[in-house]
């Protein structure tokens, strides 16, 4: 009996990412592909967007979940700091806020604008969104943005082996992008 090789899960995750990027790109956003992930550079700018997994190790699943990070460098708030955007409504969305921690209170009002909170939402709309994380590391004073689908992921289930592709559609593979450019334009502003 042939030993079943897990080097071929990370070769069909990658295809997966292939495509998700592939679609982007005939959308005219052309994420380069580097050590597995794709990156998108900020022209003129140290900041970036970049499309990959998050991984996901179960006792019997691998889940590789499709994300989309911004990168923000050199911004400078006192402490660090994380937030989370939780929708309202079930099951149509009928609004959303960001909530952190107790330490980290003073910082959602930051990012309660409505004008904000209404383009995410008309995003959110299109696809659905299992988290959206807005992350401050004042070490290195970096802020990150990550957003990720429910669907978009490829999961792999040990035993028995079942491999399952969750593709999105061009449509929605853009409205995810869009929405980490959003907040990351939001962001840049805010800064000003």
């Amino acid at each position: 009996m042939k030993q079943f090789d897990s080097r071929n899960i990370d070769k069909r995750a990658a295809k997966l990412l292939d495509h998700h990027a592939g679609l982007l790109g005939a959308s005219g956003i052309p994420f380069i592909k580097e050590n597995g992930n794709y990156y998108l550079y900020e022209k003129g700018s140290e900041d970036y967007m970049k499309m990959g997994y998050s991984k996901r190790k179960k006792l019997l699943s691998r889940t590789f979940n499709l994300e989309i990070q911004s990168i923000i460098h050199n911004v400078d708030f006192s402490q660090d700091f994380q937030l989370k955007l939780r929708f309202k409504g079930f099951p149509n969305i009928t609004g959303a806020d960001f909530k952190g921690n107790k330490k980290d209170r003073g910082f959602e009002s930051m990012f309660q604008q409505q004008d904000l909170l209404d383009a995410i939402l008309k995003e959110a709309r299109k696809v659905e969104i299992a988290y959206i994380y807005i992350q401050y590391h004042k070490a290195s004073q970096k802020m990150e943005i990550r957003v990720c689908p429910y669907a978009g992921a490829f999961l792999w289930i040990i035993f028995p082996p079942v491999f399952y592709d969750m593709r999105l559609k061009e449509e929605e593979i853009f409205s995810l992008y869009k929405t980490a450019k959003i907040i990351t334009d939001y962001m840049i502003r805010s800064l000003e």
